[in-house]
């Protein structure tokens, strides 16, 4: 099994991101009701929640990505001898802000769809036009800081490759 494999099987129990399936994206039968499945289906209606259910997904299957950086790489480097404080901010930066900012809005996606009638997701840009109102910049200058050293960092880990040690534990 691959590493994130593993990371997905040991803590599912307290994450349900992990669970994402980057491949494979949720049947709309799993949030609305047959009944009113049929009635949308061929209508613009069906497309719209369609890419809906894609946006809530995406942000599941991103934040899998963060939480498994997480998991696999900076919490072993954090218990790692050859690592020093600085090193680690340089690689993985404000890699928490980036989750909690992406769980918010997730979980506003989800809470939206989950208080809609029938969980039929309506007035979708009211909420996205508040995230870009209230986080728009905090967005920006997390994702400009997180990338800001990355040429910094994939030399430092290069360098830190050269270590046995350090090879051993990004097996």
């Amino acid at each position: 099994a691959s590493p994130s494999e593993l990371v997905t099987q040991q803590t599912t129990e307290d994450d349900s991101d992990l669970e994402a399936d980057a491949n494979t994206l949720p049947n709309l039968n799993e949030f609305i009701p047959n009944d009113i499945l049929q009635v949308l289906y061929q209508t613009r209606e069906w497309k719209f929640q369609t890419t809906i259910n894609e946006l809530i997904h995406t942000q599941r299957t991103h934040l899998k990505s963060l939480k498994i950086m997480v998991k696999c790489f900076r919490e072993p480097m954090e218990n790692f001898h050859g690592m020093s404080p600085v090193e680690l901010d340089c690689i993985f930066r404000n890699l928490d802000q980036l989750i909690n900012l992406h769980t918010d809005f997730k979980n506003a996606l989800l809470q939206h769809r989950e208080e809609a009638k029938d969980h039929v997701v309506r007035n979708i840009g009211d909420l996205i036009l508040k995230f870009v109102r209230d986080f728009r910049d905090e967005f920006a200058h997390a994702c400009a800081y997180f990338i800001e050293d990355q040429a910094q960092a994939l030399k430092l880990i290069k360098k830190k490759e050269q270590s046995p040690d350090f090879a051993q534990l990004m097996r």
